[in-house]
């Protein structure tokens, strides 16, 4: 008597979550993330202008077992882009900037990311490049600021390592079987695409309108504004109506 064919089992389930890495310089460190991405079981990967004829070969070969996850990431031309469709993002920092954002430790990092996920908003982190990390602006593209607080006197972590520390946090507050909840209009926030829409609406009424009229304050306002803006977390049905009031006082303006 043969055998009973036994099926293997299915595969576990991998997390939603985005990692996007801005402007990384080799393949090694792009295959060294998609390994710590995988064994927190994240999968999805996006990169913001990668550095010219980066090594793929490389890559795999540090991925190991996550070589598909080179195989399917996406790249883009900006930051912005690659936020667009994303409902929640945190920039990671080792340095403390004056962006009036909210900062965070992992913990509270993870805590965020789990509950977003679990509401089934779509969620990123932005990891900035090996040697200069991410820029004013794309942190100003954020919500909150992570920041990990390691020994004062030697702080420094390699990318594949800020990778791993970020996932395994998110992946140990997210049980791995537990199903998002719906979305609902009145819960799901505006995606990034959305929300830059917006505000560029939104500036763009302010310059013609003389608001900013000082060239040397003009980044500054611009930059609080993004992040009253991101505070909020509006809707996509708050962002329809703050683009009809712009436009309605815009008109009002022009009328005679």
């Amino acid at each position: 008597m043969g055998s009973a064919h036994i099926n293997p089992p299915p595969p576990p389930p991998l997390h939603s979550g985005v990692i996007i890495l801005s402007q990384p310089q080799l393949g090694v460190n792009i295959g060294a993330c998609a390994r710590a991405m995988l064994n927190c079981g994240f999968h999805r990967l996006r990169l913001v202008r990668p550095r010219p004829r980066w090594s793929r070969k490389d890559a795999k070969a540090m991925a190991c077992a996550a070589d598909f996850i080179i195989d399917t990431a996406q790249e883009y031309t900006n930051t912005q882009e690659a936020l667009d469709d994303l409902h929640s993002t945190l920039a990671t920092t080792s340095r403390i900037r004056n962006q009036n954002k909210p900062t965070l430790d992992i913990h509270q990092t993870a805590r965020k990311l789990a509950q977003h996920t679990q509401q089934g908003h779509s969620c990123g982190v932005l990891f900035g490049c090996e040697s200069s990390g991410l820029s004013n602006h794309e942190i100003n593209l954020c919500d909150a600021i992570v920041h990990i607080p390691l020994h004062p006197h030697f702080p420094s972590l390699n990318l594949a390592q800020a990778v791993l520390l970020v996932c395994y946090a998110w992946h140990d507050a997210l049980p791995i079987a537990a199903m998002p909840n719906p979305p609902t209009q009145t819960t799901e926030p505006a995606t990034k695409k959305a929300l830059n829409a917006l505000f560029q609406h939104g500036q763009t009424s302010l310059e013609q309108s003389g608001f900013l009229h000082n060239p040397l304050r003009k980044d500054v306002t611009l930059m609080r504004l993004r992040n009253l803006l991101l505070r909020m977390r509006p809707n996509a049905a708050e962002v329809r109506l703050l683009r009809g009031v712009i436009q309605s006082l815009f008109d009002h303006q022009k009328s005679p």
